[in-house]
């Protein structure tokens, strides 16, 4: 996933609104993010060449990123844990050093601003203790870590593009952290590699990268989406979408944390869902609209869903550092 480094895009009344036809799109692509410029124009009846500048846009503006995500368990890398950080400076500055580590996948600084949240992913424990502790503790202005094991995943459909209209979709649930079907070998590694860089690389690209005619390479893709271990997909940022209070909530459960976090996960805010070890038993990152969609969605949504004990919101205040490589 190297989106590497993804970061507020400038000023939100800068941006140009998104149409119907542009949350069409990313409707679309939200689903498969490699479906045809053809199937698109005949989706939202409009000509291939006006769909494919619109697609342009989308991507150039950072209204979406078009990813190939890949799961770390078939990389090798099938411990991912989430980082609860104190600080005792500023959190924006520890979040810049943090942020620089090439050990962790993604860093947010949440509300009360001396507060982030950081997630990596290793290979096994012996090395998740060396990033924790050489790395993560010894960050400077880290007052302190609390480490949660994620255990199992469910990555939804980002269906907060269109939701309310005829564009939204049902709930599609990634479910990882199963045993692997398999891993991955060189050849697989190279085109999940282009695929999270450039989400719509041509097949003939992947081949010219691997040495397959085009052909072998468009099989390799498919096998690898019909073993479950890459998906690709837009990803949209919220705010283009009108979206600008985000955040993760803690949860603790009576009873079973897979049927409470694979509940969670169809609900149309949350687009990220995992079970997992430690002071929670569930996180789910909501996206809504405002302070007030926030409100509800965590008193009347969640912490008044079956099963569900305590919840703890960390509001977002800006994600410092978003990267799909694992």
């Amino acid at each position: 996933m190297s989106r590497a480094v993804v970061e507020a895009i400038g000023d939100p009344a800068r941006r140009e609104p998104l149409d119907r036809i542009d949350l069409a799109i990313i409707a679309k692509l939200q689903h498969d993010g490699r479906i045809t410029v053809r199937r698109l124009a005949r989706a939202v009846a409009m000509s291939e060449t006006a769909v494919r500048q619109r697609l342009n846009r989308l991507v150039a503006t950072k209204a979406i990123s078009i990813v190939g995500l890949v799961d770390p368990q078939a990389l090798g890398r099938p411990l991912i844990a989430w980082c609860l950080i104190r600080t005792d400076a500023s959190g924006s500055e520890v979040g810049r050093r943090l942020a620089a580590l090439h050990q962790i996948r993604w860093v947010a600084r949440c509300g009360d601003f001396d507060q982030l949240i950081a997630q990596t992913s290793c290979a096994d424990n012996e090395e998740l203790l060396e990033i924790v502790n050489l790395r993560v503790r010894a960050t400077k202005g880290v007052k302190s870590v609390e480490t949660l094991i994620q255990l199992r995943t469910h990555v939804t459909e980002f269906r907060f593009s269109a939701a309310g209209d005829e564009f939204a979709r049902p709930s599609e649930v990634w479910v990882r952290g199963g045993h692997p079907s398999r891993l991955l070998d060189e050849t697989d590694r190279i085109i999940a590699d282009a695929l999270h860089n450039d989400g719509r690389t041509t097949f003939k690209k992947l081949g010219d990268l691997t040495g397959l005619t085009t052909a072998s390479a468009r099989q390799r893709y498919q096998r690898l989406v019909r073993d479950g271990i890459l998906r690709v997909r837009a990803v949209a940022d919220p705010a283009w979408l009108g979206r600008t209070v985000s955040g993760l909530l803690g949860i603790t459960v009576r009873g079973s944390s897979s049927d409470t976090a694979a509940m969670l996960a169809r609900h149309p805010e949350a687009t990220f869902v995992c079970e997992c070890a430690g002071r929670y038993d569930v996180l789910v990152e909501v996206v809504c609209r405002d302070q007030a969609h926030f409100s509800s969605v965590f008193h009347d949504a969640v912490a008044a869903a079956p099963g569900v004990g305590t919840v703890d919101a960390y509001v977002y205040h800006d994600v410092v550092k978003e990267s799909f490589d694992f």
